[in-house]
C-alpha cells in the first residue's frame, strides 16, 4: 500500500502545551552557545580567575601574619576579602564574560537572520518572546555560571583561611556575589542579544558589541586622566557594572560614579535593546 492510500490519520500521542516551547528553545540556544569556540574557551579557562584570586589571597594572608609577628598593625582581613572577591569578579567579566557575550550573544539573532532560520522556528507554535527568552536565557545562564561558581569557590577558600572571628563575615560575601552575578548576567545578555538584532551580518554585530563594550571605557579613562572629568563613564558598560558591584561589596572609593546613576542607565538600555530585538524578530516571523 502506497503512502497516498493511507489517507488522513489523526495525530496519536501526548499533546504538549505551547508553553513548553520556551524550555525547548532554551535547550536549543544552550547547544548553539556551546557550539561557539569562544564559549568553549571561556569554559576551559574558567579556573584562571579563581586560581589567581586564591593566590593573591594567600599572599595577603601571609603578609598580614608577618606584620602581626613583627608587632605591626595588620590590614583588615574582612575588607580585604571583599576587595579580593570583587576584583576577581571584575576580571571574570572582562576575561570570560566578554568572550561569552561575543560568541553566544552578539551573533545570536544576526546568524538566524542571515540563514533565514525564522522560517523554521516560527513554522512551529513558537512566539517571538519565547525565541528571545531562549537566546537571552542561554547567554545569561553561561554568564551566571562563570561568575557565580568560581566566586563561591573563592569565598569558601577565603572563609576557610580566615581567622575564626571573621569567618562568618567572609561567608556573608555570598549574598552580594549572587546578586551581582545575576545582575551582570541579565544586563550583558540583554544588551548583547539586542545588539545582535541590528544586522544580518555576524561580523558587524560582533564588532558593534566589542566597540560598545571597550571604546567608551577607554575614552572615559583618557578624559578622566586628562581633564579630571569622570562622567563619561556613564556611557561605558563595564564602568557602570563596576560602580554597582562596588556598592554591593561596600568597596569605598572604587568609582566616582555612584550606583544610583548606573542602575537606571543599565536597566533602561537593556530593556531598550531587547525591545528592539523583539520588534526585529516579530517582523522576521513573516515568511517571504
Amino acid at each position: 500500500m502506497t503512502v497516498r492510500d493511507l489517507g488522513y490519520r489523526p495525530y496519536e500521542g501526548a499533546r504538549l502545551p505551547a508553553s513548553r516551547n520556551t524550555s525547548v528553545m532554551l535547550r536549543h540556544a544552550l547547544r548553539r552557545a556551546w557550539a561557539s569556540w569562544m564559549v568553549k574557551v571561556a569554559a576551559f579557562i574558567s579556573w584562571v580567575p579563581f586560581v589567581f584570586g586564591c593566590g593573591f589571597w594567600m599572599l595577603q594572608f601571609w603578609f598580614n601574619n608577618q606584620m602581626a609577628q613583627q608587632g605591626q598593625a595588620a590590614g583588615d582581613m574582612g575588607e580585604a576579602g571583599a576587595q579580593m572577591v570583587f576584583a576577581t569578579l571584575q576580571w571574570t567579566v572582562w576575561l570570560l564574560g566578554f568572550l561569552v557575550t561575543i560568541g553566544a550573544g552578539a551573533s545570536a539573532v544576526a546568524e538566524d537572520l542571515a540563514h533565514d532560520a525564522f522560517a523554521f522556528y516560527f513554522s512551529k507554535p513558537v512566539t517571538a518572546p519565547q525565541y528571545l527568552l531562549g537566546r537571552v536565557g542561554a547567554v545569561a545562564i553561561w554568564l551566571f555560571a562563570l561568575l557565580a561558581i568560581p566566586g563561591i569557590a573563592l569565598i569558601t577558600v577565603i572563609a576557610g583561611a580566615s581567622p575564626a572571628d571573621i569567618r562568618l563575615e567572609q561567608l556573608g560575601l555570598l549574598l552580594p556575589l549572587l546578586i551581582h552575578s545575576l545582575f551582570v548576567s541579565v544586563v550583558l545578555s540583554f544588551l548583547s542579544v539586542g545588539i545582535s538584532a541590528f544586522s544580518k551580518s555576524r561580523a558587524l554585530t560582533m564588532t558593534a558589541w566589542i566597540t560598545l563594550f571597550v571604546i567608551p571605557g577607554v575614552l572615559a579613562r583618557i578624559v578622566e586622566e586628562v581633564g579630571d572629568w569622570p562622567w563619561l563613564k556613564l556611557a561605558a558598560v563595564p564602568s557602570l557594572i563596576t560602580s554597582v558591584g562596588a556598592a554591593l561589596f561596600k568597596i569605598p572609593g572604587e568609582s566616582e560614579i555612584e550606583w544610583y546613576f548606573s542602575v537606571p542607565i543599565l536597566v533602561v538600555s537593556s530593556l531598550a535593546a531587547i525591545y528592539f530585538a523583539a520588534q526585529r524578530v516579530t517582523k522576521a516571523k513573516v515568511i517571504q
